[in-house]
């Protein structure tokens, strides 16, 4: 994973926690799903200045963590000593050290956890600076194993980390290279989060679509269900559904992943995420147009004006709709260009999709038309 994604707010507050915990003097159990970012473990033993050593959980000792941490570290150990906790946190040769274990077994997840638990009561009376730290690494599955912390023992789970700021910016970052304008970008940027949610892999995989692909990504999505076993439908339980990287909590919410949704039967859900990524740049770029083209135009747009006879009279210039404006330049189009009006077309339809909640194609944001009104400073372009 670049690293840009671990800088993101989420993501490096999560870690400077982690870190604090570990820097204090803690042990630390770290719960994961499934598809969680690479490179939590590396960007810890960075952060946290210690003789780290990665221990591989033994296949033979498997309900065992003190006898095998004892193996690893103090081979020498005479024969008749006991392999126990306590005997580990006397050994000299333990202390100090940062330990990075990793492990997607439920029960080797029981087994360090009810270690850690003894662990954290015995390394009390020891100093921060002398207590070897353990950072255990529970995922998937075994992210499913529950425990509270303690005085020298922290937990910390993947839920709630990453926010909506975090993937408009990872996904603006993946398309900083993108020959496109500076709208078509920002949309398929707030596109991509509102697919990707949480999920920074998703959002690379999106990137490296077409933007038609994109904005109908169910082909894609149905290809990462299979390739993640959510195809054939998910656990009911939520702790097995956040396990499996398939239920997150974002912005304070818990979101099913979008490739997840078709086999839950929430399959019009994607269609929304689109939109509300749409929305998100396009409704306030076509406010600002109709605003900057109400002052440009000034006299040509007459009040009070009344759109039909039912309708209640408009009696200031800023209130009339881009509709009301298009339909009063098509009447007195002396003198004003033709993309202009074109352009006023292309933004009503933009509006009127918006507001009946269906998605905008490309083509109309990359309209010729639309592109020359951004241009013109004489009808509030920017160029």
């Amino acid at each position: 994973m670049p690293d840009f994604w671990w800088s993101l707010p989420g993501p490096s507050t999560f870690l400077d926690t982690a870190g604090d915990d570990l820097r204090e003097g803690m042990s630390l159990v770290l719960r994961l799903p499934e598809h969680t970012p690479n490179g939590v473990d590396g960007e810890i033993r960075r952060l946290v200045d210690l003789d780290w050593r990665r221990f591989v959980v033994p296949r033979d000792l498997p309900g065992e963590p003190a006898a095998a941490l004892l193996e690893y570290f103090d081979p020498d150990l005479p024969p008749e000593a006991p392999r126990t906790c306590r005997t580990l946190v006397e050994s000299s040769r333990f202390r100090g050290h940062g330990v990075m274990i990793e492990t997607t077994s439920p029960e080797a997840a029981g087994d360090w956890c009810g270690f850690l638990i003894e662990y954290d009561e015995r390394v009390r009376a020891l100093a921060p600076f002398a207590r070897s730290r353990i950072c255990l690494l529970l995922r998937g599955a075994a992210a499913r194993e529950t425990l509270a912390g303690g005085v020298a023992l922290g937990v910390r789970s993947w839920d709630g980390v990453v926010g909506e700021t975090d993937m408009v910016l990872w996904a603006s970052y993946l398309l900083r290279d993108r020959g496109e304008g500076p709208i078509p970008r920002r949309v398929m940027a707030s596109v991509i989060a509102r697919l990707a949610l949480w999920d920074p892999e998703l959002a690379l995989r999106l990137a490296d679509e077409p933007n038609e692909r994109v904005l109908a990504p169910e082909p894609i999505l149905a290809e990462v269900a299979r390739e993640r076993g959510w195809s054939q439908g998910l656990d009911v339980c939520d702790t097995a559904r956040w396990c499996s990287g398939a239920l997150c909590e974002i912005e304070g919410q818990k979101r099913i992943h979008s490739a997840a949704l078709a086999p839950l039967g929430c399959g019009e859900e994607v269609g929304h995420r689109v939109w509300a990524g749409q929305v998100g740049v396009l409704f306030p770029f076509v406010e600002e147009r109709r605003r900057s083209l109400i002052d440009a135009l000034g006299d040509r747009l007459i009040v009070p004006y009344r759109p039909h006879p039912a309708a209640e009279e408009i009696r200031d210039r800023r209130d009339l709709e881009l509709s009301h404006v298009l339909r009063q330049v098509r009447q007195r189009p002396t003198g004003l260009p033709s993309w202009m009006m074109e352009a006023l077309s292309v933004l009503v339809d933009i509006r009127n999709r918006i507001a009946h909640f269906e998605t905008v194609p490309e083509s109309l944001w990359l309209d010729r038309a639309l592109s020359a009104l951004l241009a013109s400073r004489q009808f509030g372009g920017s160029a």
